[in-house]
């Protein structure tokens, strides 16, 4: 609970800061708060059981809808389970847990988001977490599990375009 007080008292700072962008920052800012909360209720960003991991999207509602769709694609394919997916005006976000704590798994989630949605318009906080998941692999290693991730990714949102659909529907139903 205290993250999030000193989250709120960062983001409130940003806002007050922030000048015409507000809407922007209020977004990023709401989304680093949330990961910074859940990696508290974690052990160094791994859940008991596995992995916390999110992906989120902005662009247009469509885009946004596939993006966030892929991401629970991914998760579901990887084994996981989809805590909550949510869209607003100009993002969304997926919430769920892995049942691994493999970094290539968490890459292929993140990355998952991009091609279901055929852009990587948005993709800017994911590639962050991507960069950042790829610290913790070895130097010589990152380059295949970066690759390997991807391809993943590419093969995922391909074998599951019916569920991504579906979701991404289901999604934007709710949004109205």
């Amino acid at each position: 609970m205290s993250r999030l007080i000193v989250g709120g008292v960062i983001l409130g700072i940003l806002v007050a800061h922030a000048g015409p962008h507000t809407a922007g920052i209020l977004g990023l800012g709401c989304i680093a708060i949330t990961v910074w909360a859940l990696a508290g209720r974690t052990r160094g960003g791994r859940a008991a059981s596995g992995r916390a991991v999110m992906g989120h999207g902005h662009g247009t509602q469509r885009l946004i809808s596939r993006h966030e769709a892929g991401h629970a694609a991914a998760a579901r394919a990887l084994g996981g389970r989809v805590r909550s997916m949510r869209m607003w005006k100009d993002g969304g976000m997926v919430q769920a847990t892995l049942p691994t704590s493999d970094p290539q798994a968490a890459i292929t989630f993140w990355r998952a988001g991009r091609h279901a949605a055929g852009t990587g318009t948005g993709c800017g906080a994911d590639d962050d977490l991507v960069r950042r998941e790829l610290r913790s692999v070895p130097r010589a290693d990152r380059a295949r599990v970066r690759r390997d991730a991807d391809r993943d990714a590419r093969r995922i949102v391909r074998r599951h375009a019916s569920e991504i659909r579906r979701d991404a529907a289901r999604m934007l139903k709710e949004s109205d």
